[in-house]
């Protein structure tokens, strides 16, 4: 079956703004809402079914100004959510001592799928939720597809396409490589290609044209 898929991060978020580590509901700021509002624009020339959405609220936001301009279908899954990062991160510049010790302390552990550093997502439990948000996409009926997520939730779709038990260290090559614009736009398509019609493939990565 044919499909494409529309991954789009969402817009600035007031703490993307300020720098620092987001809460669960850190919302659009002004410039997230303009930038919404572009890649809605761009999306009235593109052939979206549906749209899939993080739970989370920038995520969200920026899906429902997309879909209110396009006129499409709004489901919303936490399957798609940003990773989990330590509740006491939430808040804290990058920079910030303890951010840098919580870090350093996660990535030291991130082979081990039983460690925790507090209430995080580890590694595992990460790429395991993005597998399943995967299946989620392929099983759906619909041939094009956005879906609208985060900064690293993207980056480890990516990477499970790649190999669905990818290692750490596949991820950080991923993260290192791949940067991604506030509501910029990432497309993989399958069944194009006669070749090889089974296999996805990357079609564009982080096109962010509508921002000017």
């Amino acid at each position: 079956m044919k499909k494409k898929v529309y991954f789009v991060r969402h817009g600035e978020s007031e703490d993307n703004a300020k720098k620092i580590f987001h809460g669960a509901s850190s919302r659009l700021s002004k410039l997230g809402v303009e930038q919404a509002e572009f890649v809605a624009e761009r999306f009235t020339k593109l052939p979206v079914d549906i749209v899939l959405s993080s739970n989370l609220g920038r995520a969200q936001e920026t899906a429902e100004i997309i879909t209110k301009r396009i006129r499409k279908e709004l489901v919303v899954s936490d399957l798609f959510q940003e990773l989990i990062r330590p509740s006491e991160l939430n808040g804290r510049t990058i920079d910030d001592p303890v951010t840098v010790q919580a870090k350093k302390e996660i990535n030291d552990h991130a082979h081990d799928p039983k460690w925790h550093y507090s209430d995080e997502e580890n590694f595992t439990e990460f790429r395991d939720r993005l597998k399943k948000a995967f299946l989620f996409i392929e099983e759906r009926p619909e041939e094009n597809i956005a879906v609208v997520s985060h900064y690293n939730a993207i980056r480890m779709l990516l990477t499970v396409m790649l190999d669905p038990e990818a290692t750490p260290e596949l991820f950080q090559q991923v993260y290192s490589l791949f940067h991604i614009q506030n509501t910029g736009i990432t497309v993989y398509e399958r069944g194009f290609n006669k070749i090889d019609p089974d296999n996805w493939k990357l079609v564009t990565w982080n096109d962010h044209a509508h921002l000017g």
